[in-house]
């Protein structure tokens, strides 16, 4: 395969939602402070950037002081060299291996620049950073707040690293309409600017988890929860393969990696930083009737698969806790929750098949063809699926802190077509007439020695609607 074979096939989804495609030509920096690089989650925004910045972007100069990788990224990501500049560098051309990915000084006066760190930014650069469970960028991440927890918390590093890819694409395309600036969002409280609030350190036990869906969001939740402490038994359920047009999106996937079945490759990842994880290389109503899931209950889903009617089938096992990240049409990233017997459920939330069922999908958007407006295309933009798993994973170390944690709205979004200064967040409950409100006396049966039934159980677990904000609606 040629450079322009590879280019039409991996930015094919990318293409389908953008009107110019000048944007692949554009060349990008990314720099990192060297105070930054020397900490886990300096280390973990600038690798990040560069990783997804190298799935549209074929011309990524990186500036770093060859400081040491981190062991816990470099485990994670399975690329074991010594030296932060190396190791960006083999990941990027791993994920593309036409593209021009070197260390240098600047070479181009027209580059845009992206800035990990609050010192030493160059002057036309955005700044993003990582603080605890703080993400922030513009002069937000210029200033000096740290957060508590700011060095081994990688989850607002994460987070910013998106904000960041989003910022070079959009200039990339030419938008300089609504760009973010000054950005400060707590994945700990879900608020933004003056009311974002930092949490405690991460850590716990997830027990099993049923990691429903290999894809964009399903591979970066697996991705971004080996970067932490949380621990879990993993059964991971999906019978696609890997292939190029799913290198535009994905952390995890790599060139070498295409034709390998998505839930080895991230069976193999989460081996790799020490968890027990067990593949099943079916769609989730092959393994069912082939009598290989549910042998033991799991303590937690994680659905993140879209087709075949797998939330509905899903539902209809009277699942336990369910988290997941989605995206949407129009730039947005979801996160969702459901609670069983206080909050909605997966078929209230998606209550049917078809015209019905809301647009949102495992990273990808649906976008009307020219040719015939019947016919339709998937869509997909590089940084969405990476946010709404960060959104997931940050929820599911909130769910291991037991009773202390914020009670958080069961549905979020971040609208990265505008300025991010907030979250949207709405609380969803039971809808009436749906199949979970027939469930409630077979779930306590099944689910109530899992390890978070208490969070449907409990005596406290009335789960008052929290107040909904936001200044728009983001999807349905």
């Amino acid at each position: 395969m040629n450079a322009n074979e590879f280019y039409a096939l991996r930015d094919s989804r990318t293409n389908a939602c953008v009107a110019a495609r000048s944007y692949a030509a554009r060349r990008v920096a990314i720099t990192v402070e060297p105070d930054a690089a020397t900490t886990y989650a300096g280390q973990v925004a600038f690798a990040l950037a560069v990783n997804l910045t190298a799935r549209w972007c074929r011309h990524v100069r990186v500036g770093v002081a060859p400081v040491p990788v981190d062991p816990r990224l470099a485990r994670a990501v399975g690329v074991h060299v010594e030296r932060l500049d190396d190791f960006v560098v083999q990941v990027a051309r791993s994920a593309d291996p036409f593209g021009s990915f070197h260390v240098g000084e600047a070479s181009s006066a027209d580059e845009l620049e992206l800035h990990v760190g609050a010192e030493g930014a160059p002057g036309r650069a955005y700044c993003i950073r990582g603080s605890g469970w703080l993400a922030l960028g513009g002069e937000a991440a210029r200033q000096g707040h740290q957060g508590k927890h700011a060095d081994d918390n990688p989850l607002g590093a994460a987070l910013a690293a998106t904000v960041g890819c989003s910022w070079l694409f959009r200039r990339a395309l030419g938008d300089q309409h609504a760009l973010p600036g000054a950005v400060t969002l707590s994945l700990w409280n879900l608020g933004g600017a003056a009311a974002a609030d930092d949490g405690p350190s991460v850590s716990g036990n997830l027990g099993r988890v049923m990691l429903v869906g290999c894809g964009a969001v399903g591979s970066a939740i697996a991705w971004l929860t080996s970067l932490t402490a949380l621990n879990a038994r993993w059964t991971v359920v999906d019978r696609d393969v890997v292939d190029m047009t799913n290198l535009n999106r994905s952390p995890l996937f790599m060139v070498d990696e295409v034709g390998v079945d998505k839930c080895e490759v991230v069976a193999s990842l989460l081996r790799r930083v020490g968890a027990e994880a067990t593949s099943v290389s079916k769609w989730f109503h092959e393994a069912l009737a082939a009598d290989q899931l549910l042998h033991e209950r799991p303590d937690l889903v994680i659905p993140v698969a879209n087709d075949r009617g797998v939330r509905r089938g899903i539902q209809h096992q009277v699942p336990p806790l369910q988290v997941y990240g989605t995206t949407s049409r129009d730039w947005q990233a979801f996160l969702g929750r459901h609670v069983p017997l206080v909050e909605d459920c997966l078929a209230c939330r998606f209550p049917s098949v078809g015209l019905a069922e809301p647009p949102l999908a495992c990273s990808t958007v649906s976008v009307p063809t020219p040719e015939q407006i019947e016919d339709k295309v998937d869509a997909a933009l590089p940084f969405l699926s990476t946010a709404a798993g960060v959104l997931a994973v940050a929820e599911l170390a909130k769910v291991v802190m037991g009773g202390g944690h914020p009670v958080n709205s069961n549905f979020a979004c971040i609208d990265f077509r505008g300025r991010m200064e907030d979250f949207f967040v709405e609380h969803r409950g039971p809808s009436a007439g749906c199949i979970c409100s027939d469930q409630r006396a077979i779930w306590r049966s099944l689910n109530g020695r899992t390890r978070h039934a208490s969070l449907s159980m409990s005596d406290d677990a009335v789960h008052a609607a929290p107040r909904s904000r936001g200044a728009r609606k983001c999807g349905t």
